[in-house]
């Protein structure tokens, strides 16, 4: 069964975002919206796992926190180009899942979601 991805704040035509929609593609499927639709988005679909790049959103607690109360079982992972601990921190508070640095390897980061994805079973 294909699991169905969410990209939050990846931009379409990014490079990276290109890149683990390639890598994602053996397994599912990977939506990229911004983040004004992305509560619609949750809305309308069950995800299997929710991306949000560090680099999009505005106040990134308060996505997570909006994801929590919509679909409270999903894992949200953040990603950025470059991680600190006040982000961490406020990412895990919020109720993130992980918090990742980005990778350019498409075998690295399919495994890497995969691990998140059998953790959550």
């Amino acid at each position: 069964m294909l699991k169905e991805f969410l990209l939050v704040g990846g931009y379409s035509d990014s490079a990276w975002s290109e890149i683990l929609g390639s890598a994602l593609s053996t397994i599912g499927q990977l939506d990229i919206v911004a983040q004004v639709a992305s509560n619609e988005k949750l809305q309308q679909k069950r995800y299997d796992l929710i991306i949000v790049d560090a680099a999009g959103p505005k106040d990134i607690g308060e996505l997570i926190v909006s994801f929590r109360e919509q679909q409270p079982d999903i894992p949200i992972i953040v990603v950025t180009t470059s991680p600190t601990w006040q982000r961490a921190r406020q990412v895990f508070l919020a109720g993130a899942t992980d918090y990742l640095r980005k990778s350019l390897d498409k075998e690295a980061l399919l495994e890497t979601f995969k691990a998140i994805l059998t953790k959550q079973r």
